[in-house]
């Protein structure tokens, strides 16, 4: 689950294309076909970055718990 810099990739991709074909067609094409898949790419780095900070998150949260759970251990009744 990589798809950093996935945009920028794919929007070279379609620079190039439409450079070589600047006509009707390529614009169509880019429309229909580049920009829907430059969303999607974008939307699957921005849910990537966002599963890293939640799972950074979920393990600060476990880490605190153990540490409460060490320091409950150690108390002596």
């Amino acid at each position: 689950m990589y798809y950093d810099g996935s945009t920028q990739t794919l929007q070279g991709l379609e620079r190039q294309f439409l450079e070589a074909m600047d006509d009707d067609l390529g614009a169509k094409l880019s429309v229909e076909v580049f920009y829907p898949m430059c969303s999607l790419t974008n939307r699957l780095e921005n849910l990537e970055y966002e599963i890293k900070n939640t799972r950074q998150m979920i393990e600060n949260r476990l880490d605190e718990a153990r540490d409460l759970v060490r320091k409950a251990q150690n108390i002596k009744p």
